[in-house]
């Protein structure tokens, strides 16, 4: 496991002695000024600000927002968190590489252009764990930032972790347990433009290092390379053929997929790039080029003292002594998809739900391998991708099987509900139940602490039922905003919702209503309102309303792995 033990430092702003003379009064600087006497007597006196001046400059500090206006404090609060964690871990953790699911996250590092931006970083990673920073509140005032630990993950990369590094904890360790018959299956999952298609495209270029031209001298390599968009599956190697995902006897089968036969390390790049270069890829809100499939390379390694393969299979065989590099497409929040045409979202519902159920699938074979004696069903046919996985997914597989999931994290603090999202999804493959997986969590408090803190969380809006929420918006919005027209609860309990309520679609997936209405950016609520009819000034202040409520006592939501705490910034 690896872990940036020294990330925290550079993170921390350098703050010079209070002796030492700033630069634009050293002597050096001073002496190179000088100018005649005569020609600064000349100089105009600098015009003091004028009224519009100052109305500029207040209106610049208007525009900011509150993240930015906050920029320092939220730093400040984030290097003293760190600091904290630096003494506290020491260590990192070893982890276990023999166990049947290993789940581990990255976080890449900022990108010049996200520099450029003023984007700062918001995730942070120390001695295998994990910490995802996330500011809540709509104002200068109220904003606070909470503090996530991920401390349930087998292993953490940070962005001072290259490619090589991952490789080696990742990849190096699974190949003996390939080439002795197992299947091991790496599969990259994260939002958009947080570096999957960049760590996987790495390790298949490390990946010949170790194999040629020892590994030829016994065995035969043999590259497929797979798309997966909805319901269609494609051949990258072939023209992209539509080829055929069928579970039967023999495991499962990708019908008429092409096996490129590779010798050398040479051949070996050259096939991959042919591979990754036939991916469909769209421009997103979050990149330029964004994978919109799911891709699977895999690389079987057959003995040449092993029994002839079955001429009756006609494409590739899931099976013992491959290795499957799966690179999941981008998932994207609500909010990025306003900037999508139809298609672009219909691909991001689609990806959605692939996501979803694939997640369904790996945390249901864990918990059958916990030996309860309770019967877990795996909805492997749910979806092409997890029907293509389900030899690595099947605790009823007769292959001996390892899969790792590498969660992916943007690093930037404007991303981090979207990171926060990335790694509860990532650390719950390995919760001890169908509930998802606590999280540690470090608490700091600022001085200014509301006394009135637990009462406000006992009235906390996550608190209130589907029809009290309901009430409280109209009676915010002076019965002008039918929230249930908005907004539909998606759950197995009635409520009180009509058939019509109910068809209604949430537009943040399984998101409980208060956190959908939370999340909700105010552009896309004042266009909800404006459908009822309601102004502009109205749901506005309605909307901020109700986030002061939240703010006011924040507890942690229904994924359970946010924090307990909250890190204030006042």
């Amino acid at each position: 496991m690896t872990g940036s033990s020294h990330h925290a430092s550079q993170s921390q702003a350098h703050i010079a002695p209070h002796h030492v003379v700033h630069p634009r009064y050293s002597a050096a600087s001073m002496a190179h000024s000088r100018k005649p006497t005569h020609a600064r007597s000349k100089a105009a006196p600098a015009a003091p600000p004028t009224g519009k001046d100052r109305a500029a400059a207040a209106r610049a500090r208007a525009d900011m927002s509150p993240l930015e206006r906050a920029r320092p404090r939220i730093e400040a609060a984030i290097a003293q968190h760190q600091a904290q964690v630096h003494e506290q871990y020491t260590t990192t953790p070893t982890p276990d590489l023999d166990a049947d699911i290993l789940v581990a996250l990255r976080v890449r590092p900022l990108l010049d252009h996200e520099r450029e931006r003023g984007l700062f970083e918001g995730a942070y990673v120390h001695a295998g764990r994990a910490y995802v920073y996330h500011p809540i509140g709509s104002t200068f005032v109220d904003l606070s930032l909470e503090t996530h630990e991920f401390d349930n993950v087998d292993m953490a990369f940070g962005p001072t972790d290259d490619a090589e590094a991952v490789y080696a904890a990742t990849v190096v360790p699974m190949l003996p347990f390939v080439f002795e018959g197992g299947l091991a299956t790496l599969i990259a999952s994260g939002q958009t433009g947080a570096g999957k298609t960049h760590t996987m495209t790495s390790l298949n270029h490390f990946l010949p290092a170790d194999l040629f031209p020892d590994i030829t001298e016994t065995h035969d390599v043999l590259i497929s390379y797979i798309e997966l968009y909805g319901d269609t599956v494609t051949d990258l190697l072939n023209d992209r053929a539509t080829v055929q995902v069928r579970s039967g006897p023999q495991g499962t089968v990708v019908v008429g997929a092409k096996q490129v036969h590779v010798e050398t390390a040479e051949d070996f790049l050259a096939t991959v790039e042919i591979g990754a270069s036939q991916r469909r890829t769209r421009a997103t809100f979050k990149n330029d080029v964004s994978s919109r499939s799911h891709a699977v390379c895999a690389i079987t390694f057959r003995s040449r003292d092993a029994a002839p393969a079955d001429e009756d299979v006609n494409g590739l065989l899931i099976g013992g002594s491959m290795l499957l590099i799966v690179d999941l497409a981008g998932s994207e929040r609500q909010s990025d998809q306003e900037h999508h045409d139809a298609i672009r979202i219909k691909e991001t519902q689609v990806t959605n739900k692939s996501l979803m159920t694939l997640k369904e699938c790996i945390r249901n074979r864990y918990l059958a391998s916990q030996n309860t004696g309770k019967h877990v069903h795996i909805p492997f046919r749910t979806s092409k991708l997890t029907l293509l996985l389900k030899e690595a997914l099947d605790p009823t597989s007769s292959l001996q099987t390892r899969t790792l999931m590498i969660g992916h994290l943007a690093p930037a603090l404007a991303d981090s509900q979207h990171s926060l999202n990335t790694a509860r999804y990532v650390s719950n493959l390995k919760a001890s139940s169908l509930d998802h997986a606590q999280t540690s969590v470090t608490r700091t408090t600022g001085a200014a602490q509301d006394q009135g803190a637990t009462a406000a969380a006992v009235n906390h809006p996550s608190k209130w039922t589907y029809k009290q929420l309901c009430r409280k918006i109209a009676q915010w919005s002076m019965n002008t905003i039918k929230f249930e027209k908005i907004i539909a609860f998606k759950t197995e309990h009635d409520d009180g919702l009509t058939s019509v309520e109910r068809k209604l679609q949430g537009i943040m997936g399984d998101m409980p209503p208060w956190l959908q209405l939370y999340q909700m950016p105010l552009s896309v609520w004042v266009k909800e309102c404006a459908k009822q009819g309601v102004t502009e000034k109205t749901a506005t202040k309605t909307w901020e309303q109700y986030r002061v409520a939240v703010a006011a006592g924040r507890k942690q939501d229904t994924a359970k792995s946010e924090s307990t705490g909250v890190l204030l910034v006042h």
